[in-house]
């Protein structure tokens, strides 16, 4: 098997600099309103005006929407997962302040798959469906669309899944649909690719303002008898009207990764996918990152890099660790996130340390227990030169569950200055790891404190600063983040307690 390994050596330089940060502002909303038959699930997004969060109730969905300036609640709707027995909620699109809701379902008559379009308006009306697409399927309806559109918001574009039965004799012909904000096609195409005895999936995918459609595809030998010979490839594709397309084969095999979690970019006329592995004891020696980068325009590789976390990595990354003043033993990295920088020069990605501490049980059992503790920042280059590294000391490990909570999040803004967000102990702010030093532990969680830590772009300076410190007997845990790239700015909401509030951080 071809590879491209670039390994990460130790010829970095370490930041640990841990300064006051200028102030960042935090502006918390009222509670948020989810009455207790109705949980929480998670954002929708947001507008250049509003703020969308959704919650459920069995098969009925309730959208929220906030105004952006004062973060108010200004209507809650209710949407039903299914319009009818057939047709069925999947997903969603922001169309301006309008939020797009689109349904599956099945024309028993014609034995046709359809997409309907339900549009949610920012003053809270909901249109009836209207079906934008069909496609042939078999008489139990499967088979289906996936939808995504253009950042200018012009194209909306479609994958349409044939059913099974199709897919076992040629998994690898397919069709894409480029439809305007009026919902009239643009172009509709068939594509036939060259792997006719392979297993074909199309993973991820990408239109542009132009109407050109991007996607990153997996071909496995599925029909392979030797669970040893089973290959899982990767691959990228420009799509275009007429059924033209261009390919290029990566020559990566997924049992390169165990898990991995992709990412697509467009930075500066780019085509980016990056993939980052997680912990695995049977492929412990490939967790690494994989990128692969394209020109959009010509469709040629510019960069493909394979860093694998090598074994003088991990050794500087962890010498002189302790657990209550003892040696431990290092496990793996844990993957937090993954960002591109927007000069297209690179990447950033967060990933914390797992660690085990034996002990004895008798009887010759021996008890492996898992702890999260330091978060690593790595900047990379898209040559896959490792540029430097940031170690941000986290320590949870005191006893009880209720001590263990944390979220985490990895942005990048408009000056690539990253940003992370983390629970913590309030008197770490002031700490620098050294030989033999540990971060203090989380004790008591009336001290606890939500920590937001900027590392600038051009001086590589940390600083610490807590945003917010707990006032009741539990922490405030940060429920969920989701950062606005066009705004510079975070959505936040904090859980303290039973209470919710919704908020935003101007970077």
């Amino acid at each position: 098997m071809r590879k491209i390994f670039l390994f990460l050596t130790l010829q970095f330089a370490v930041g640990q600099l841990f300064t006051q940060a200028q102030q960042l502002e935090m502006k918390l909303g009222p509670d948020m309103d989810y009455s207790s038959y109705t949980s929480f699930k998670s954002f929708l997004g947001a507008t250049d005006n509003f703020i969308y969060t959704w919650g459920s109730k069995k098969n009925d969905i309730y959208i929220y929407e906030y105004d952006k300036s004062d973060l108010k609640l200004q209507y809650k709707v209710l949407v039903k997962k299914n319009i009818n027995s057939t047709t069925v909620y999947t997903g969603y699109e922001f169309m301006g302040d309008d939020l797009l809701l689109f349904y599956e379902g099945f024309d028993k008559k014609k034995s046709q798959n359809t997409l309907s379009v339900r549009t949610l308006t920012s003053n809270g009306q909901l249109s009836n469906p209207e079906i934008i697409a069909r496609s042939d399927s078999d008489k139990k309806g499967r088979g289906g669309f996936y939808q995504t559109i253009s950042p200018n918001q012009k194209n909306l574009a479609l994958y349409i899944v044939p059913p099974p039965s199709e897919q076992e004799k040629e998994s690898s012909k397919f069709s894409m649909a480029v439809y305007d904000t009026d919902y009239q096609l643009k172009w509709e195409s068939n594509y036939e690719l060259p792997y006719t005895n392979e297993n074909f999936f199309l993973t991820k995918f990408y239109v542009s303002d132009e109407g050109e459609v991007f996607a990153f595809a997996k071909v496995s030998n599925v029909k392979a008898v030797l669970a040893s010979n089973y290959r899982e490839n990767w691959i990228l594709l420009k799509l275009s009207a007429n059924g033209e397309y261009k390919l290029i084969d990566l020559e990566v095999f997924e049992d390169d990764f165990s898990k991995y979690r992709l990412r697509l970019n467009t930075p500066k006329g780019k085509f980016s996918v990056y993939a980052m592995a997680e912990a695995s004891y049977k492929y412990d020696n490939q967790t690494g990152i994989f990128m692969a980068i394209a020109d959009m325009k010509t469709f040629e590789l510019e960069h493909k890099v394979l860093l694998e976390f090598d074994e003088a990595t991990r050794r500087s990354l962890t010498e002189e660790d302790r657990i209550d003043g003892k040696p431990q033993e290092f496990f793996d990295f844990k993957p937090i996130s993954i960002q591109s920088r927007h000069d297209s020069s690179g990447i950033v990605i967060a990933i914390e340390k797992q660690y085990t501490q034996s002990s004895d049980m008798g009887n010759s059992v021996t008890s492996n227990e898992y702890f999260t503790r330091d978060i690593i920042i790595m900047a990379v280059s898209n040559s896959g030169r490792l540029k430097s590294t940031y170690i941000i000391p986290k320590d949870q490990q005191a006893e009880g569950d209720e001590y263990n909570k944390s979220s985490s999040l990895l942005m990048l803004d408009k000056s690539d200055n990253i940003h992370v967000f983390f629970n913590d102990e309030p008197e770490n702010q002031n700490f620098k790891p050294g030989r033999g030093k540990e971060p203090a532990k989380m004790k008591d969680p009336a001290k606890s404190a939500l920590v937001h830590y900027t590392i600038e772009s051009a001086t590589g300076e940390g600083k610490y600063q807590i945003l917010r410190t707990n006032s009741k007997n539990s922490l405030p845990e940060v429920r969920n983040f989701r950062p606005i790239y066009d705004h510079n700015q975070i959505l936040i909401i904090i859980e303290q307690g039973k209470k919710m509030k919704l908020g935003t951080l101007q970077l």
